[in-house]
């Protein structure tokens, strides 16, 4: 069995991991890592909130996508009444009902699970992690256009673990309250 490392010696793993790379990186960084001890605005507030759950993919995109194309649909005849249509706007029509099709099909039938829980564990993307085992948690933002969140998790074997919840229906805080509330070793 590993040696157990402590919270400073994983600290200092994940600030190797993400350093500043020289001194213009330390003032405009392109990377940055936050350690998060406590959470106190999230959906969770009881560890029994947390338990035996099923978290699929976001489906904000595609429900989205079926308003924009629904109120299209629905608004073109009347603005339209009268006048003569022109090839692209009935194209335009026609790529709706695809659309339409297509977001019915992501928000109804592609319901992929992504993250489970249960007493003693998570699962995220086919990756199990024992509650006990994380010793300490953070988030890295990859700043760009747009910027990406990660969650980061020191475990206490040394292994430092990076979570893309990007696609989840749980955020990256969300996560890391999840993570608190379960873990027992302080």
């Amino acid at each position: 069995m590993k040696k157990k490392l402590s919270i400073e010696e994983i600290r200092e793993i994940i600030a190797k991991e993400y350093p500043p790379k020289n001194t213009l990186q330390k003032w405009f960084p392109s990377v940055t890592y936050k350690e998060y001890e406590e959470i106190k605005s999230s959906d969770y507030k009881t560890k029994n909130q947390t338990k035996n759950l099923k978290i699929g993919i976001d489906k904000t995109g595609p429900i989205v996508m079926l308003i924009i194309s629904a109120t299209f649909l629905f608004t073109f005849p009347f603005f339209n009444h009268g006048k003569e249509t022109s090839f692209f706007l009935v194209l335009l029509y026609c790529i709706s009902f695809g659309l339409i099709a297509f977001a019915i099909y992501n928000i109804y039938f592609n319901s992929k699970i992504i993250f489970t829980t249960n007493s003693i564990s998570f699962t995220f993307k086919d990756k199990t992690i024992l509650w006990d085992e994380i010793v300490t948690t953070g988030i890295v933002i990859v700043h760009g256009s747009p910027s990406h969140q990660y969650v980061v998790l020191g475990l206490s074997t040394g292994e430092i673990v990076k979570l893309d919840v990007g696609k989840s229906d749980i955020g990256p805080t969300d996560l890391i309250r999840m993570i608190h509330l379960n873990r027992t070793a302080e």
